[in-house]
């Protein structure tokens, strides 16, 4: 069985890690057993308890996500037992060979049939109520109206005004009826970045948020009038669907053709940041074939615990498939399974020669960011001739053009300054993201990742 430590620390948190390693080197297991053509693993461990723990792992599905089960009373998933038992895989300990459990082989053909192509009966689309759902859009359109006179009072009367104001408060909560968790979430936005807004920077950010706002309920408003005109009520991939608070099922966003099979990726950069009462698991991807930068995110409430997160990925994903989310920039994806395998030299000269030259990136930039409902940013893979330092600042030149290294939210700028040139100046790109900064109209980019010939840099 080939895995790596990568393939565990993707599993689990740091925490039961460290207890993982600890009954490895312990040696708490009694026996080790293995099948013969290594798909199951299965370790009996003697705990506090009067009883031993017997914990499996499962590779029948995937070569490096195996199916983990314990009978211990832990509530936490995967358990220590668990990942202790895919550590004594990894240093490949003497597994004794015996036949695999007859109630694991009954839980592999139960799999086996979920997995099963389902027949034409049962794929076809589900029949859509439309008298339902143009009941709904009307609904939305109430919603919007009360959001578009919030939003005039609040010009009227300033941002200050809904500093401790209850009224608006339970205005934001009222919009929750109507179906619009995505302008809702705009203006929670606005009311958690109140506390400093005597500060210059965090008045123009609220003004953004506004903007925003006013722009999404005029085009939700149109979107939302023509679908009730046209009769067409079937989510389409037009973005005000989510940013009206629509979810994207899998089923949904296949029947739209937005798939691609046997892709090959590598992450070029991966963060977790909080926002909104979550988390979110933050990966950005190359796709190896087109050289299209993408995102993928990962929510977990922090009112939910253990729920699974993502993590970095330093292996090439490859001949894995995956559903996009609608969009043309900054494309969300969704992995339907992972398979891994370490990266080679040609995995990173690839990513160089995907790389794009800095003026045409500037001019894609501009396109994207007039847009009032993009992202604050575009991905972008750039080659380029050096990195320099000029009263104070960082430059990266591309032939005869010149764009200034800025943070953005992740404070990568000094990371740069610890990596000797030598590592990047020849034979080399950058990834980060674009982002237009209006307090001196300029547009920069906040570095993330340095690929070289032999290394992904993550700053």
């Amino acid at each position: 069985m080939n895995i790596t430590e990568n393939d565990i620390l993707s599993l689990t948190d740091n925490s039961t890690i460290k207890n993982a390693k600890s009954i490895c080197l312990k040696g708490n297991f009694i026996k080790l057993f293995k099948s013969k053509d290594e798909t199951f693993f299965m370790g009996e461990y003697k705990g506090s308890g009067s009883k031993s723990y017997i914990t499996s792992a499962d590779f029948i599905s995937s070569n490096t996500e195996p199916t983990l089960r314990c009978n211990c009373p832990s509530r936490k998933f995967p358990c220590k037992h668990s990942i202790a038992l895919m550590y004594e895989i990894l240093e490949q300990k003497e597994f004794t060979i015996c036949d695999i459990p007859e109630d694991i082989l009954t839980k592999r053909k139960k799999q086996e049939k979920r997995n099963e192509p389902k027949d034409e009966k049962e794929i076809k689309p589900k029949k859509v109520n439309k008298t339902a759902k143009i009941k709904k859009f009307k609904k939305q359109i109430e919603g919007l109206d009360i959001a578009q006179k919030m939003i005039e009072n609040i010009l009227n009367n300033g941002l200050g005004s809904l500093k401790n104001n209850s009224e608006y408060k339970d205005l934001i909560k009222q919009l929750g009826n109507y179906y619009m968790p995505g302008v809702q979430s705009y203006f929670y936005e606005l009311t958690q970045n109140l506390d400093n807004l005597e500060k210059e920077e965090n008045y123009n950010e609220l003004l953004k948020i506004l903007i925003k706002l006013n722009s999404l309920i005029k085009k939700s408003r149109d979107y939302l009038n023509g679908k009730i005109e046209t009769s067409n009520v079937e989510d389409d991939e037009n973005e005000l669907y989510e940013a009206l608070g629509g979810v994207w099922t899998l089923e949904r966003l296949k029947q739209l053709g937005l798939t691609k099979e046997n892709g090959n990726f590598i992450q070029l950069y991966f963060y977790i940041k909080e926002e909104l009462n979550q988390f979110a698991d933050t990966g950005y991807y190359i796709d190896c074939e087109t050289g299209e930068l993408l995102v993928k995110y990962n929510f977990r409430p922090f009112k939910v615990k253990n729920l699974p997160k993502d993590d970095s990925i330093f292996d090439k994903i490859e001949n894995t498939n995956i559903v996009y989310y609608p969009g043309n920039i900054n494309r969300r994806i969704r992995f339907e399974s992972v398979n891994t395998k370490p990266l080679q030299d040609e995995d990173y000269k690839n990513i160089i020669n995907k790389a794009i030259d800095l003026n045409s990136a500037i001019k894609k930039a501009k396109d994207y960011l007039k847009n009032t409902l993009s992202d604050d940013f575009i991905l972008v893979n750039i080659s380029f001739d050096k990195i320099g330092i000029s009263e104070d600042k960082y430059i990266l030149q591309d032939k005869e053009t010149f764009i200034q290294l800025k943070n953005l939210e992740l404070n990568t700028i000094e990371t740069i300054n610890n990596i000797s040139p030598k590592y990047y100046n020849e034979k080399s790109c950058l990834f980060g993201r674009m982002f237009y900064d209006d307090k001196d109209n300029s547009v920069n980019i906040e570095p993330l990742s340095i690929i070289t010939n032999n290394k992904i840099i993550r700053l």
